[in-house]
């Protein structure tokens, strides 16, 4: 990675980054990951005490013979897909302060992007690929802020935002039923409300329309929101919020054997939630609940389950120990007549354990660390660019994966070299059959311990910082 800096004397700073990212797999018959992922990213910006203008710019650009997943088929052959991409993005964004009373904020975003998937069959003396789908996609954003001051204490904010979104999908598989789709997708908000230190209540006002082929489709809807402070101390706080979020294309489609005339799905979730606080600058716990209520906003066929979300984090941090936990899960709160269940994680849990160990009058210290995440996975949880990894509609079932990192460093300022050790709790990386595609890149090196084995894989890995 590299990145340069500019600041010049008419208050305009400018910056570029630059990345790029090799990986070289160990036993899998040619297999080249050079220089497969680039980034560029290039910007600047000014401001004084009134207004603030930035833009930025930037390109991706990812091709790697590397697999995505790695299966063997029938005769024993390495089957495993790879994708490649490039996109480019670019926008601005302009915030001018009037008076003391008045101010707005305008936001443009842009983006093109294309993916290609690829289905290969590699060994020694037999080598296959071809393309298995690809999508474009152009989105575009247009967001407006803007901001009122009745009083000390009286806000009143309105907010604009619109997007149009562009896209083709085509299936190069012959036995997929939906061969090839191209929709146009356009979205318009308006929000405004009043906001005091304590409450924030207003109107959500939602329109959007949908069109491709085969089906055209358009919804206006008035949605109330509010959110209340119920208490804020120093280190506490209590705060409860109801809202309606518009989600279209996030979630993947039923299954990827579609029918001709296949409708995107698009929700309208409905959150109640209450988000609690507490703590200081030595510990702090966080806790948000959510009561999903969802529906299809094409038509009433599908009827979709309701969840209760809930996410729990935690810091704890000394001088030399730092401790950190996370957990989110879905659960179904009631089944309903012919329901239909959303692609969410069964749960996800993460967290990291490290301490130092300085050394008095060096300039080094050792950090020893453990890192880990646990995913629970349900039927369709994960997508892959709209797509579904875990594809099975009638496997009914959930596999769990589990990533741990033990690692050891030595550290200097601008210098650490760690040794790693990633195992998935002692097994491989590898789903059962059937509800996913995943596989493993290759194969993990396996040790006996007390009489059971354990897969562990291990690298080094050396970071090195140069400042001018």
């Amino acid at each position: 990675m590299l990145a340069l800096s500019k600041n010049t004397k008419n208050n305009i700073n400018y910056r570029l980054v630059a990345h790029n990212k090799s990986f070289t797999p160990l036993s899998i018959y040619n297999l080249n990951g050079k220089n497969y992922l680039q980034n560029f990213v290039f910007d600047l910006y000014t401001k004084s005490d009134n207004y603030f203008f930035s833009t930025t710019l930037a390109f991706h650009k990812e091709n790697p013979f590397i697999p995505i997943s790695y299966n063997f088929n029938s005769l024993n052959e390495g089957e495993f897909n790879t994708r490649e991409s490039e996109s480019m993005l670019w926008g601005f964004e302009y915030v001018k302060l009037f008076n003391d009373k008045y101010s707005i904020k305008y936001k443009n975003s842009n983006q093109i992007s294309s993916l290609l998937n690829k289905f290969n069959i590699s060994e020694v003396n037999n080598s296959e690929q071809w393309r298995s789908f690809e999508n474009m996609n152009f989105t575009i954003w247009n967001i407006l802020n803007s901001s009122y001051t009745f009083s000390e204490n009286i806000n009143f904010n309105f907010d604009f935002t619109s997007r149009s979104e562009f896209s083709s999908y085509e299936n190069h598989l012959s036995n997929f039923n939906l061969d090839k789709l191209e929709y146009e997708d356009k979205k318009y908000l308006y929000k405004f409300g009043l906001e005091t230190s304590s409450f924030y209540i207003g109107f959500d006002f939602n329109s959007f329309n949908y069109k491709d082929d085969n089906f055209d489709y358009s919804e206006i809807h008035l949605k109330p929101f509010f959110s209340v402070k119920i208490l804020d101390k120093k280190n506490l706080y209590l705060k409860f919020n109801h809202h309606s979020v518009d989600i279209s294309l996030n979630f993947p489609y039923d299954s990827i054997y579609q029918d001709l005339s296949f409708e995107i799905p698009r929700y309208l979730i409905t959150k109640s939630e209450v988000k609690f606080l507490a703590g200081d600058d030595s510990f702090k716990i966080k806790f948000n609940s959510s009561y999903i209520s969802s529906e299809n906003i094409y038509s009433g066929t599908n009827i979709y389950n309701d969840y209760l979300y809930s996410n729990l984090s935690a810091i704890f941090n000394s001088n030399y120990m730092k401790f950190i936990l996370g957990f989110s899960s879905y659960d179904k709160f009631n089944d309903k007549d012919r329901g239909v269940d959303l692609p969410f994680l069964k749960y996800y849990l993460n967290y990291n354990l490290s301490y130092e160990i300085p050394f008095k009058g060096r300039e080094y210290s050792i950090i020893l660390n453990m890192a880990g995440r646990r995913s629970m996975f349900s039927n369709k949880a994960f997508n892959l660019n709209t797509l579904p990894i875990i594809n099975e509609n009638s496997f009914d079932a959930s596999d769990s994966m589990h990533f741990i990192d033990f690692s050891g460093t030595l550290k200097f300022d601008n210098f650490q070299i760690s040794y790693h050790n990633i195992t998935n709790n002692g097994k491989r990386f590898i789903f059962e059959s059937g509800l996913s595609d995943l596989g493993e890149s290759f194969t993990l090196p396996k040790y006996s311990i007390l009489g059971s084995d354990l897969y562990i894989f291990h690298y080094l890995k050396v970071s090195w910082t140069f400042i001018d």
